[in-house]
């Protein structure tokens, strides 16, 4: 038999094979066990059924970062979500904590930061865990929209401005305060679905949220309007003035934060609760402002964090630059049981 008619052979078995495999796929419903994914890439793959993409990027390193477009409720402009999954996340395995956070754009790609600098999220929680500081946990992130002072400034912290100066804030800002419908966006909206689809860990002992400047302000409402939902917030470079720290009643943002702290939710004894500024540029505005609201919580007795990074400036370089120290302390307690 010629070399020619056994090629042809074996190319005609071949293809034979591949029509029959072909052809058999038709007849059935293909199932994960016959894609035999490894747990992560399969979790992918059932979430694409409820709208996440995998996004591919060199940016995220480790992981897998998915994303749903314009995800939206009445009365806020639509958005998109990510999620952040770490790289021995499995479906079938213990529940992972979750940290919902703000400001999507900045967190895990550097194209896509307002500066070109990126929160390095995924890189820092890498890190943690890989080293056994932290647990294995989830990141889901909501991007911000033109509208970001309306949806993360404290709609009862800004009620109890002097009406003047809540006149000036709006006509700066372009409008009142949406916050109230963004945390429900959150809590009503993203979490469930998140919860749903994916293997977390919902109580509120095991649910944070952590932000910088404005989104830190947001963070820190939601802790204290949902103290029953989460159990942390990290608020990087708070913004304790609400709007431009120049205005000459400025100041008048401390009476009225206090205010709404005296009658929210907030369980300081519960909760872990970090606020940090550095001391260049916008931060060097708010010593007046984060030393008032340090003594005031040292008042009341109440537990949290306050620290200083001598140096930093208000940017996204600077807030990765101490991303490790922030989530290492918002998610200390935690037990540690990473394979």
């Amino acid at each position: 038999m010629s070399k020619r008619v056994l090629v042809f052979g074996y190319v005609a078995a071949f293809a034979v094979a591949v029509l029959i495999v072909v052809f058999s796929s038709f007849s059935r419903t293909v199932t994960p066990e016959d894609l035999k994914l490894p747990p992560l890439d399969q979790a992918v793959v059932d979430a694409a059924f409820s709208g996440f993409q995998h996004i591919r990027s060199d940016s995220v390193p480790s992981g897998r970062l998915l994303q749903k477009q314009d995800v939206a409720i009445d009365g806020l402009l639509p958005r998109d979500v990510y999620l952040w999954l770490p790289e021995a996340y499995n479906p079938s395995s213990s529940p992972l904590p979750v940290i919902y956070m703000h400001d999507a754009q900045n967190l895990f790609e550097a194209g896509k930061s307002y500066t070109g600098d990126e929160w390095g999220v995924d890189e820092a929680l890498t890190r943690l865990i890989d080293a056994g500081t932290i647990p294995l946990v989830m990141v889901v992130a909501l991007s911000n929209t033109s509208e970001r002072w309306q949806d993360y400034a404290p709609a009862d912290v800004f009620a109890n401005l002097p009406a003047d100066l809540r006149d000036r804030m709006q006509s700066a800002q372009g409008g009142e305060p949406k916050s109230d419908a963004y945390l429900r966006l959150i809590i009503e909206d993203v979490k469930p679905m998140i919860d749903e689809q994916f293997n977390t860990a919902p109580g509120h002992k095991t649910t944070f949220i952590a932000g910088s400047s404005m989104g830190g302000l947001i963070s820190l409402y939601a802790a204290g309007e949902y103290p029953e939902v989460f159990g942390g917030a990290a608020a990087l470079s708070i913004h304790w003035p609400l709007s431009d720290p120049r205005d000459p009643d400025a100041l008048e943002a401390i009476p009225a934060m206090q205010a709404w702290l005296n009658e929210s939710k907030l369980k300081p004894a519960q909760q872990v609760l970090y606020f940090d500024r550095g001391s260049l540029n916008l931060d060097a505005t708010y010593p007046p402002y984060a030393d008032a609201m340090e003594a005031f919580f040292a008042e009341k007795g109440w537990e949290a964090e306050f620290r200083v990074h001598e140096g930093t400036d208000h940017n996204e370089a600077a807030w990765a630059a101490r991303l490790d120290e922030v989530f290492s302390y918002m998610l200390a307690d935690l037990p540690v049981k990473n394979e």
